[in-house]
């Protein structure tokens, strides 16, 4: 009984649930096409020979309300791969497809369920934007923004050599999504002109949109390489000095590399700067600091293009005269919460330089909180030292001044100060713990520093040195002020 009457589910859902797989089979089913109302699905199916192939959808994997997709074709021996379209969906649900082979016989079965959800509605279509262009010698590179819309995008690029009237496809690039940047690198003879343009669409909005026309020069070939004509060296001071290189170049894009040692180069060297220069004849200069007084410098300067290379190494002894003891000018301050940064730019020609910061409660008895020592590069007053300090959290709604201070190997020092202050909504209050030597209870009456009545409570505690944290206060440092004469006892650092 229990056989027969699952025979009889399987063969009201399935059909002919017999099945021999050297007669018939459903291969694979897949979607080619799907937007917010349409797909297309592909089925392909191998019989020995041929048979009966037929397509339906529901909303329910369980196929409770079949439709039709397409009425019943016949196959042929072998493999065969057919389409079916589903119009009228709705947007953004999910449809279950079976594919069902039957043979000639009607006595062997195959089947298999595919699921695809349509798209969001409405629609929206591709866009392309940002068309730009990089150009080389012999080949340039056209980019593009793109937002794919609401599926899977389609960029076609074209190019055009004379001036726009015919148009060849170069290259497509397939199934973008969501918004990026895509490029391609296109071969152009030098010193030519093409026009390029960019147009796309996606699956569910056919529409082609494009990005515009652009036009792409490529560049001439290099006539020579590049050259150092001549140098100079001015502004030498204890740290470092002014150093001009006069160059040509017969390109676009020669790249220059400037390295600097204090060891002509024998063990280490330092990075000064690299830059992209245009073809012609003029002078470049580098600013060289960093240096204590008396050091030998070396400066090398490397200038290429395709062509070729030229490079050239120049050297100068800083000054040894210094202009007195370090200072420090406290330039700006910024406050983040319970940080404060400090920005400040000092004088300092000795290479052993150190600095830092620290704060103090303005009326308060000593720092709170610093930055720590900071070795300082020789500096004429052109480099800015900066540090964040944190405020404890105890010190809220209060005024600051924090010092800065500087001083060398030869023992100069100078100290700069500011203010800064800390509001805050909620005052925190500072508050000392009461001893209480007799058994009567007593009130205690909160202050806060500049004198304010925050709250007062009742003490009643008959132990010698019992601290008592009065009612609605947080954990703190408190003030207390007792209106007993029986106070004995306060202590300024206790804690609740």
């Amino acid at each position: 009984m229990k056989k027969t009457l699952l025979l009889l589910i399987a063969t009201v859902l399935f059909g002919n649930v017999r099945k021999s797989d050297a007669s018939v089979s459903v291969d694979s089913v897949y979607i080619i096409t799907n937007t917010n109302n349409s797909q297309t699905i592909v089925v392909q199916n191998t019989t020995a020979t041929g048979g009966y192939e037929s397509v339906v959808r529901d909303t329910s994997s369980q196929f409770t309300n079949p439709v039709t997709v397409r009425p019943v074709i016949l196959v042929d021996t072998g493999t065969t791969t057919d389409t079916a379209t589903s119009s009228g969906l709705l947007a953004n649900t999910t449809y279950y497809y079976k594919a069902k082979i039957v043979d000639l016989s009607l006595s062997n079965v195959d089947s298999m369920i595919f699921s695809a959800t349509t798209l969001p509605s409405p629609p929206t279509p591709a866009n392309l934007s940002n068309l730009r262009k990089i150009e080389w010698i012999d080949s340039v590179r056209i980019i593009v923004d793109y937002d794919a819309g609401a599926s899977l995008a389609i960029i076609q690029y074209q190019k055009s050599i004379n001036g726009g009237s015919t148009w060849t496809n170069v290259t497509s690039h397939f199934w973008l999504s969501g918004t990026g940047s895509d490029s391609i690198t296109i071969a152009q003879t030098p010193a030519t002109t093409a026009m390029y343009k960019v147009s796309g669409w996606n699956q569910a909005f056919t529409t082609v949109v494009d990005s515009g026309i652009i036009s792409a020069t490529t560049l001439a070939p290099l006539a020579q390489a590049p050259q150092i004509d001549s140098t100079s060296i001015t502004g030498i001071d204890p740290i470092g000095a002014l150093v001009t290189f006069f160059i040509h170049s017969d390109s676009i894009g020669s790249t220059v590399v400037v390295h600097q040692s204090s060891d002509n180069f024998v063990s280490s060297s330092s990075y000064v700067n690299a830059v992209g220069l245009p073809a012609g004849v003029y002078p470049i200069g580098f600013q060289i600091t960093g240096y204590g007084p008396g050091t030998n410098v070396w400066v090398k300067m490397v200038i290429q293009n395709q062509i070729g290379i030229d490079s050239v190494i120049v050297s100068f002894t800083t000054t040894t005269t210094t202009a007195g003891p370090p200072t420090m000018t406290i330039t700006s301050h910024s406050v983040s919460g319970r940080s404060v940064t400090i920005n400040a730019t000092y004088v300092s020609l000795d290479p052993s330089t150190y600095g830092g910061f620290e704060i103090f409660e303005v009326g308060g008895s000593g720092s709170i909180a610093n930055s720590g020592t900071d070795p300082l590069a020789p500096s004429n007053g052109t480099v800015t030292f900066t540090k964040t300090i944190s405020i404890p959290t105890l010190y809220t709604d209060t005024v600051f001044e924090f010092w800065g201070w500087i001083y060398s190997s030869l023992g100069f020092m100078q100290t700069v100060r500011d203010t800064v202050h800390l509001p805050s909504a909620t005052a925190v209050i500072e508050v000392t713990a009461i001893r209480e030597e007799y058994t009567r209870p007593h009130k205690i009456e909160v202050y806060d520093r500049i004198g304010r009545l925050i709250t007062s409570s009742i003490v009643s505690d008959e132990r010698i040195y019992m601290r008592e944290n009065p009612d609605g206060l947080p954990d703190g440092l408190y003030i207390i002020r007792s209106n007993e004469n029986g106070s004995r006892r306060f202590n300024p650092t206790i804690s609740f």
